[in-house]
């Protein structure tokens, strides 16, 4: 996120924008190239205990993983004239896309290898590859090509190829570390159909769900001109850090309730754990929500710069739709771990094309606020079906007694947040800081005072 604001605010919005495109299309080809391997990777350690070993697991998932990235990163660079001439008309962009092709193969390694380092539950191993070297590495890089005004969208791309391939090294090293497995040819009678059976009916659910997220970006590079695709960009990039606190929880979720469904099948665990999860993610969401709701120009010109907030309507719109999304819990993760992949992937091939098929209707009409609420609903609506699904399925409740508190801590806010708006503050980082020390200090002193309610 830090990468993003540095080159956001150093280029104009026409540059971010084609950089933005070629983002979301890294993240979307990088997920096909993990094959869904690693959802696959810990499920089959669990389903699979007495057969095959964890080390076989996780070497033949990592060796397929090669394989395939590989396979996509080529096609990626290949087709990448193409898809820019065809799909977004500008040839300006082909050499980005093109220079995204490392990137490609080596995230979709760093997801498996990550995954499988946390088949014991213990999830640092993948924060310290995943959320620490890697990113660390990128800001370091892309500082040093800001300074020697190198800083172009091709060689980014190039600078998060080598980032993420010192996340694989760290990742590797810190697996057979562990003693999980060690890194070797993948065994002739290793666990490939049961691991494919299940991998592959994950990855597809799990691609469509992504698309979801990200497919706005594209649609946007399509319908909008190269600035305002840059500026919805900005907004877009920033809405999605909301979905960084439900990836986190999943880290932990994932494997864990890989674990207690394997071993209890009991519900009863399964609904303590997911409404834990969701509801100290939305404790973490509501007050930040509350500030974008109240002071979106604000925020977007604090990070971004005063040209992105613009901006404001379709990222307010578009943030809305993610805490509706966290408010539901990681539904993705609890289905498809408890072998329900089958439920959730019938769901997004309904989502996915309506979410495109009606952006692609507003956008010439709406704009990026056309955009920016298809995408919302699909986001928002995907996670409240799949959440009634767990219910009818798994018997999950989510929300309870303990949800009085943040509801509190919301309806605290409102009032404190409404009053602070009519201040004259003109800065727009001083407002947004000033509204979030607000927000945040009222919303911890209600859950205080609610304190035995959320456990």
């Amino acid at each position: 996120m830090l990468c993003h604001v540095l080159l956001a605010r150093g280029w104009r919005p026409a540059d971010y924008g084609c950089f933005g495109i070629g983002w979301a299309y890294w993240r979307l080809t990088s997920f096909i190239a993990t094959l869904g391997l690693d959802r696959g990777v810990l499920y089959c350690v669990r389903a699979y205990a007495s057969r095959y070993s964890t080390g076989d697991v996780i070497i033949t998932a990592v060796w397929v993983t090669m394989v395939a990235a590989v396979v996509v990163s080529a096609c990626a660079t290949a087709w990448a004239s193409d898809l820019a001439a065809w799909g977004f008309h500008r040839a300006q962009l082909a050499p980005v896309l093109r220079a995204y092709g490392p990137a490609i193969g080596c995230a979709a390694l760093l997801r498996t290898l990550a995954a499988a380092s946390t088949v014991d539950q213990r999830a640092h191993r993948a924060v310290i590859a995943e959320e620490i070297v890697q990113p660390v590495t990128f800001l370091v890089l892309t500082l040093v090509l800001q300074l020697c005004q190198l800083d172009t969208p091709s060689t980014i791309a190039l600078a998060l190829a080598t980032s993420l391939s010192l996340g694989v090294g760290s990742s590797a090293w810190l697996l057979q570390r562990a003693g999980l497995a060690r890194l070797s040819l993948p065994p002739r009678r290793g666990p490939w159909v049961p691991l494919f059976r299940f991998s592959l009916m994950a990855q597809l659910a799990g691609l469509l769900s992504m698309s979801i997220m990200w497919n706005d970006r594209l649609l946007a590079g399509h319908y909008l001109s190269p600035a305002a695709a840059g500026e919805y960009q900005g907004g877009a990039q920033l809405a999605l850090s909301f979905t960084n606190i439900i990836s986190a929880a999943n880290v932990i979720f994932a494997p864990t309730v890989a674990k207690l469904f394997g071993e209890s099948q009991s519900p009863q665990v399964l609904d303590e754990t997911y409404a834990a999860m969701t509801r100290w993610a939305l404790c973490l969401a509501l007050p930040a929500f509350l500030v974008v709701c109240f002071e979106p120009e604000a925020v977007l010109g604090a990070i971004w710069g005063p040209e992105y907030a613009v901006a404001a309507r379709p990222f307010v719109i578009l943030c809305g739709g993610h805490v509706a999304a966290i408010s539901c819990g990681t539904v993705g993760s609890l289905l498809v771990m408890t072998g329900h992949s089958k439920k959730w992937l019938l769901l997004h091939l309904f989502l996915t094309p309506a979410q495109i098929a009606a952006a692609s209707a507003l956008a010439p009409r709406y704009g990026e606020t056309g955009i920016a609420l298809v995408t919302a609903l699909a986001v928002g609506g995907g996670s409240l079906c799949g959440m009634l699904l767990g219910r009818r399925l798994l018997h999950i409740r989510v929300y309870d007694r303990h949800f009085v508190a943040l509801l509190a801590g919301a309806g605290a806010c409102l009032p404190a947040l409404a009053m602070f708006r009519s201040l004259d503050v003109h800065h727009p980082l001083l407002r947004a800081a000033f509204a979030t020390v607000i927000a945040y200090g009222i919303f911890l002193a209600t859950l205080h005072i609610f304190r035995r309610r959320i456990g």
